[in-house]
């Protein structure tokens, strides 16, 4: 029987306002922040529906070691995007 459940991250919108941005034109690096945080989600999600769905001890572990790495390296990226001043909003 599963004991442990990670929470998802709610469903986001980030809207790309950053020092480095003018006018219209972001910055690569601002929009690279954005694509990476989308993935790193998308895998969460994704992690998340399959920790539903496995009964193998094994696999819940590998799962758990999985969404722990996700996680941190979401945590990174959110820090990343608010150096830069791009802001991120959860609905």
């Amino acid at each position: 029987m599963k004991q442990l459940k990670f929470g998802s991250i709610k469903d986001l919108r980030l809207k790309i306002r950053s020092s480095q941005s003018t006018g219209d034109k972001v910055c690569t690096e601002d929009m690279r922040l954005v694509d990476a945080v989308k993935c790193i989600k998308n895998k969460i999600d994704i992690a998340n529906s399959n920790f539903d769905s496995i009964d193998d001890p094994l696999l819940i572990e590998g799962l758990v070691y999985e969404l722990k790495s996700l996680h941190v390296k979401y945590d990174y990226l959110i820090v990343q995007c608010k150096q830069r001043g791009i802001t991120v909003d959860f609905y």
